[in-house]
């Protein structure tokens, strides 16, 4: 077996695991068992949890870029990225509840908390074209950006728990995104920050 086959079935067995029990359910041994490798080579790859669980993270964060390429067309495509965070189909539901998990498990285990803020600005960053092709002020992309995720991260909370169905979650980030969006675009001076209370 290739080196990084090894890693990549890892990879996807500790998104499988976390999926279905949890980061405090996780363990590295059955990670290994459902990967069909050797505890020795999770650890050989992977240093320790910690390490396994930032590769995880970052392995989620590729696997949504896969599934939804680079958007380019300004906001309707900025927001249908958005919208492509809320699905039942395929691996969507499953990575959520990954992300949603180490990002709620990194309040207790700081070693966590670099490589989830590495891979939100990854995601974020995805953003910035197709936000300066909607529009909004260069100086504003970032923190559209952040708003805008962290639309997708609370709405997201509440479509996992069962709060809000798939598409009432999709209607709320449309009409979330369209509303920053509008904001962004037109309410401010070029270089004037977000408004602040």
């Amino acid at each position: 077996m290739a080196e990084s086959d090894a890693r990549e079935r890892i990879l996807r067995a500790s998104r499988q695991e976390i999926a279905r029990t949890g980061v405090r359910g996780l363990r590295v041994q059955r990670v290994a068992k459902r990967a069909g490798v050797s505890l020795g080579l999770v650890y050989y790859h992977f240093e320790d949890r910690s390490g396994l669980l930032n590769a995880t993270i970052d392995a989620v964060n590729l696997a949504v870029q896969e599934r939804n390429p680079d958007p380019d067309d300004g906001s309707s495509a900025v927001v249908d990225l958005l919208v492509a965070e809320f699905d039942d189909e395929g691996d969507v539901r499953d990575d959520s509840v990954v992300w949603n998990e180490i990002r709620a498990i990194a309040v207790f285990e700081t070693d966590l908390q670099n490589g989830l803020s590495r891979s939100t600005a990854e995601w974020e960053l995805r953003l910035h074209g197709p936000l300066a092709q909607a529009g909004v002020a260069e100086e504003q992309i970032p923190e559209v950006a952040t708003l805008l995720t962290a639309l997708v991260e609370g709405l997201s909370s509440r479509w996992l728990s069962g709060q809000l169905g798939t598409a009432d979650a999709q209607r709320l980030v449309r009409a979330g995104a369209d509303a920053i969006l509008h904001t962004a675009r037109t309410s401010r001076v070029p270089g004037e920050t977000l408004p602040r209370e």
